[in-house]
């Protein structure tokens, strides 16, 4: 099943129109946003079966990576529902998340988590090529909680994790002519 996840004017519109709360509540899942500028640069890294890539404007924190306009965004959400709330990440078909890309293992991480509130986790399942926290090695089946602004690696990807709160409040900071 392809899922449409809401696009740049979707989120732009969402952050001008409604306040923090009800944001949270319309978006539930947290974010992955890639440090590349574009879909372009990471040629078929990006699986659109299981997740789709949308362009969020997101202004550079101190201390983050560069993220451009055209930043592409992957929803950390699983493809089946369920009770206990876990996201696969890999290079295979059956993760949740699939990055198509040489560095990626079939298998790599897995997100654990309670929508609708920021505690979420991130591990290595004990992948061949490393998933990184903020650039240090995770080791296997290491629980690692996360905040907004983490950078998580997965092999040579980099992508900057965000709650939807802390998305919305990048996207309420992003000056308004940097989102066309």
């Amino acid at each position: 099943m392809i899922r449409i996840e809401p696009t740049l004017l979707d989120y732009h519109s969402a952050a001008i129109q409604l306040d923090r709360k009800t944001f949270c509540q319309r978006f539930k899942h947290p974010v992955l946003v890639s440090t590349s500028a574009d879909l372009g640069e990471l040629g078929e890294s990006f699986q659109t079966a299981k997740t789709s890539a949308d362009i969020i404007p997101l202004r550079r924190g101190q201390g983050s990576p560069e993220l451009g306009d055209t930043s592409p965004v992957l929803s950390v959400q699983p493809s089946r529902p369920g009770i206990n709330f876990q996201v696969t990440l890999g290079r295979k078909e059956e993760n949740d998340i699939v990055l198509n890309h040489e560095t990626v293992s079939g298998k790599q991480a897995m997100f654990r988590g309670n929508p609708g509130a920021e505690s979420y986790t991130v591990e290595d399942v004990g992948s061949t090529n490393p998933t990184q926290l903020n650039h240090t090695d995770l080791q296997a089946r290491q629980r690692v909680s996360l905040r907004n602004g983490d950078v998580l690696t997965f092999g040579r990807l980099d992508f900057v994790f965000y709650y939807p709160g802390g998305l919305y409040d990048a996207l309420a900071e992003a000056p308004e002519e940097s989102l066309y």
